[in-house]
């Protein structure tokens, strides 16, 4: 009672293998809904100030070996200041830029030289001196020199992967709306 096996390789020479076929256009669009991109000069701080980013856009980048253009459509673009938590918020939100649109598009063709177009419709700032302090913050925060990094957060970093006690760790972050400060030890 034997059995036979049927086995079949085959194999390919160099003018039998399938092309590779190279596609001359090419296109992608990308759709972003209501996204809250955040600016804040302290995370460790729940009522931090903070500069909040609001917009929808659609962006269409089409092009084939020679030429390419990239259009954008950004609508109701808005920038409010504010505390950094969405809880904290509440009657403490200034408007800096009204509800905007603005249209992109940039367009290589061949060797010549990229052609960008901007437009916005209407453009209103709201500039006092909470949203200039407000500004001021969170740029000193991202440009921080050297010199002003205190010797223990630099020392930190040592001790970082260090087993720590969890139950005398304050996380903000982690709590939930609507605890109270107060909490029974």
């Amino acid at each position: 009672t034997g059995t036979a096996v049927e086995t079949s390789v085959q194999t390919w020479t160099a003018k039998e293998e399938v092309p590779v076929q190279e596609s001359d256009k090419w296109e992608i669009n990308i759709i972003i809904k209501n996204p809250e991109i955040v600016f804040v000069a302290d995370m460790t701080r729940s009522d931090a100030p903070a500069l909040v980013l609001t917009t929808q856009c659609e962006i269409c980048w089409k092009g084939d070996l020679e030429n390419n253009t990239m259009t954008a459509a950004i609508k109701d673009l808005q920038v409010r200041a504010c505390p950094f938590l969405p809880v904290k918020r509440k009657g403490k939100i200034t408007t800096v830029l009204q509800p905007c649109d603005l249209f992109y598009q940039a367009t290589q063709i061949s060797t010549d030289p990229q052609v960008i177009d901007i437009s916005v419709k209407s453009l209103t700032l709201k500039v006092s001196p909470v949203i200039i302090n407000t500004v001021i913050t969170i740029t000193s925060a991202l440009y921080t020199s050297k010199d002003t990094i205190p010797p223990e957060t630099t020392s930190s970093a040592a001790h970082l992967w260090e087993k720590k006690d969890t139950k005398n760790l304050k996380m903000w972050f982690l709590e939930e709306p609507n605890e109270t400060e107060n909490k029974a030890p």
